[in-house]
């Protein structure tokens, strides 16, 4: 018979209990902080967890306490590399506030699946709600929803450069020799693309700009929208995956990127840098983003706990080789 060696069992507060001299209720009441510890009971309580290295169950001190420390994170399919990463930054988030992160999805195209959803979230234990996607889908079926519902919408993080980017953007294009410009903006139903677009076209000041909606934020509906660009030089795209749709359909109408047309996108997702050529993008740090959006939600949960203020986000143009002067500009 082979023997394997066992991996040693975590520590208990029976553990605790033994080490530090003093009852395993004792070391209840410390670690669910209903009732304040004599100072050497606490003292010795402490030294025993540091040496022991406990670690407390948090969902079994939630159960005690009647508690829920859980957040839903509320979203559409995770498709979108920019949602993936901004959930991940909202999970870290959490964490550290001492909070567990449920994902919950939806098909964003079934209006009835996000009713259900919303009305099972309801009926759940849940500390509170932040939906990822501010849609006005998601809106109106949260108007429909009973009062009462703890939803926080994750929306531009305080201190958000959107303007100063899409400004950066219109002015490199600009800069560039650029005049008639595409901008392919995300759904039309979602606020984060009307807010971008709106910000590119204040900024375009000097630029002749057409709009298109993408159905959604795929490559496939930047594909399907490159086909309404005219004869712009310039395509600029609400994110990187849209962007990698437009460059796809302008190689196969004969145009390279950019000697014929320049192409921008956003996010800087992982693989931009790689594309061919290289995505010109915005640079956006989508952990520092789902940091403040949990701010967001800590601060209605918690709204007397003190904090330490956040970074501010700021996100940056990354410019690379998809973006070129105009070559010829009576084109």
């Amino acid at each position: 018979m082979v023997r394997r060696d066992r991996a040693p069992k975590a520590p208990t507060i029976y553990d605790v209990a033994r080490v530090a001299e003093v009852s395993h209720q004792t070391v209840s009441r410390y670690l669910s902080g209903v009732s304040p510890l004599r100072p050497a009971s606490r003292e010795r309580v402490e030294r025993a967890i540091r040496e022991l290295g406990y670690r407390p169950n948090l969902s079994a001190r939630l159960l005690a306490r009647g508690e829920s420390r859980t957040v839903v994170a509320l979203t559409g399919e995770l498709v979108e590399v920019g949602t993936v990463q901004l959930v991940e930054g909202v999970r870290r988030a959490a964490r550290t506030a001492g909070y567990l992160l449920d994902v919950v999805t939806y098909d964003s195209s079934d209006a009835g699946e996000l009713e259900q959803v919303l009305g099972g979230i309801v009926r759940q234990d849940v500390a509170g709600v932040l939906a990822i996607a501010d849609t006005d889908q998601l809106r109106a079926a949260v108007e429909r929803q009973p009062p009462g519902l703890p939803l926080t919408i994750a929306e531009h993080a305080p201190g958000s450069n959107t303007v100063e980017i899409q400004a950066a953007i219109a002015r490199h294009l600009l800069d560039l020799g650029h005049r008639r410009v595409t901008y392919v903006a995300g759904p039309r139903d979602w606020r984060s693309a009307r807010t971008r677009l709106r910000a590119f076209e204040e900024a375009a000041e000097g630029l002749e700009c057409t709009r298109i909606y993408a159905r959604d934020w795929s490559a496939a509906a930047g594909h399907e929208a490159a086909a309404e660009a005219g004869d712009a030089t310039a395509i600029v795209c609400a994110n990187d995956q849209i962007a990698l749709g437009v460059t796809r359909a302008l190689a196969e109408r004969g145009l390279r990127v950019p000697e014929d047309v320049s192409v921008v996108g956003y996010d800087d997702m992982p693989e931009s840098a790689y594309f061919s050529p290289p995505l010109t993008t915005v640079r956006q740090d989508f952990i520092l983003h789902g940091a403040h959006a949990f701010r967001r939600v800590l601060d209605r949960l918690e709204p007397d706990a003190s904090r330490e203020p956040l970074p501010t986000v700021e996100d940056r143009l990354i410019v690379r080789g998809s973006t070129a002067a105009v070559r010829n500009s009576g084109k």
